[in-house]
């Protein structure tokens, strides 16, 4: 496991808008909901694949990693 248990202690300890960001997309006629929980920097391509899955027709929910390390 990473440095982090939960997002409750990862939230405790680094800053949304520098350290991470959420993309979510909610659309209520979806049963179907895209998730990419490493995307950004920590696994760059993730969170493309996710959006492109997603499209307008699916809900979307990506954990964007920020930090260069």
């Amino acid at each position: 496991m990473g440095e982090y248990s939960c997002f409750v202690e990862l939230a405790a300890r680094e800053e949304r808008g520098v350290d991470y960001e959420i993309c979510a997309r909610r659309k209520a006629t979806s049963r179907v909901a895209v998730i990419a929980p490493h995307g950004g920097r920590i696994e760059p391509e993730t969170s493309r694949i996710a959006e492109n899955i997603a499209g307008a027709e699916f809900s979307l929910y990506c954990f964007l990693g920020l930090k260069r390390k």
